[in-house]
């Protein structure tokens, strides 16, 4: 029987099973796309940041950001929710250090490497510092379009306004002739 122990043939079954992008996925909150934080698990089996939870849950009843199944919070708050410990094993494990520099990478506006985040409209690689300009920015870029739209749709409403005025008219003088022509 082969020594499991042995170095040269022990296999990680962290890395045979799964690639370095599948465990940053794991250890990944889905609301604040860092590295888990006390992950909480939620009925539903999905993870999140307990301090995400708590930022998103306002009601006894509340909804899973990624399936959006509803669950009930228990009285004591989401921090009653079981703490998945799989998860703080995987953060705690050697095998996830070896992957860590793939949350390195450099910031698309500040040009520094830092940990970073991938902004889920842009998908750019966005830094802790530059984040809430980005945010802003954006806001911004999706207001001035939201603006741009509602005078696009404005014109075409009033192009269709005076369509069917016209049309009216059409009508109203058809029916004139016809009146006309009836006496």
């Amino acid at each position: 029987m082969p020594d499991v122990h042995n170095s040269s043939s022990s296999i990680n079954p962290i890395k045979s099973n799964y690639g370095s992008k599948n465990i940053l996925q794991l250890i990944t909150c889905p609301i604040c796309l860092e590295v888990f934080r006390e992950p909480i698990q939620l009925p539903c089996q999905h993870n999140f940041c307990k301090s995400c939870l708590e930022r998103i849950t306002v009601d006894r009843w509340s909804r899973c950001p990624v399936c959006r199944g509803c669950y009930r919070v228990p009285f004591a708050g989401v921090g009653s929710f079981e703490v998945n410990r799989t998860i703080i094993n995987l953060l705690e494990n050697n095998s996830y250090t070896e992957s860590r520099p793939m949350l390195q990478a450099k910031c698309a506006l500040c040009k520094l490497e830092d940990t970073i985040t991938i902004c889920e409209h842009c998908r750019e690689a966005i830094c802790c510092k530059c984040r809430r300009e980005h945010y802003d920015e954006f806001r911004k870029y999706i207001c001035l379009k939201l603006n741009e739209t509602q005078q696009e749709a404005e014109k075409l409403i009033a192009k269709e306004v005076e369509h069917i005025n016209k049309h009216e008219d059409n009508i109203h003088h058809s029916n004139d002739i016809s009146n006309t022509i009836r006496h």
